[in-house]
């Protein structure tokens, strides 16, 4: 009896020692995951800067030299490049936009662009879809989140949203000449999203088909 006593009394203490060891993770154990969680942290950083580094390519390799992307033949409204529109350094910062304390980054020229009636060309990406028609839409520098699925920069895009009782077709992969009245400034939609750029839009038209009817719901 005493014997099994001491062999039960030595099977606890084993078991109590193996089940402090399973709670404590080894300095091996640390060391592995610190160095994995590392090695991700920097492949993500330099995923990130690659990805920026692909942008400014990309966006730079679409720059018009001539300024062939300013709309032509627009009537009362202003022909605008969208390369002024996006032309300049703007960063991103969404905490501060979203509390009011955004710093002011958007040259004088394009603010007196707010409140206008112009006209800007560039790439359609609709955020609402009606069968074949949309009401409003993304008018995109370039077709790079189009086809490639990267976030245009802030200044690299305007939300237009059609004037009552219009909406216009949609039309990919060829630019589109959109003219309405322009709002310049950092602004919160109703679903959180964060615009810099919106447009009224009053027309949808097709440079390559120029002087046919626009391309606007009737």
């Amino acid at each position: 009896m005493a014997q099994k006593i001491i062999n039960l009394s030595a099977h606890a203490r084993k078991k109590k020692r193996s089940k402090v060891t399973r709670k404590v993770p080894g300095k091996n154990s640390i060391l592995r995951w610190g160095i994995l969680s590392l090695v991700l942290i920097l492949l993500a950083t330099t995923n990130i800067d690659r990805l920026v580094k692909f942008q400014k390519i990309f966006f730079d390799s679409q720059k018009p030299a001539d300024g062939s992307d300013i709309p032509k033949n627009t009537g009362d409204y202003r022909g605008i490049s969208f390369q002024a529109l996006a032309g300049y350094k703007y960063v991103y910062n969404e905490k501060a936009i979203r509390s009011g304390t955004a710093k002011d980054q958007i040259p004088e020229e394009i603010k007196a662009l707010n409140n206008q009636k112009v006209a800007v060309q560039g790439y359609m990406m609709p955020t609402s879809m009606e069968k074949d028609k949309t009401k409003s839409f993304m008018l995109i520098v370039n077709q790079m989140a189009c086809c490639y699925g990267l976030s245009p920069m802030l200044n690299g895009w305007i939300f237009v949203t059609m004037e009552e009782g219009r909406n216009t077709n949609f039309i990919m992969d060829v630019p589109v000449s959109v003219s309405g009245v322009l709002e310049v400034g950092e602004k919160v939609e109703e679903d959180g999203s964060i615009t810099l750029y919106r447009m009224k839009g009053h027309r949808v038209d097709v440079p390559l088909l120029a002087g046919k009817k626009p391309f606007w719901g009737w």
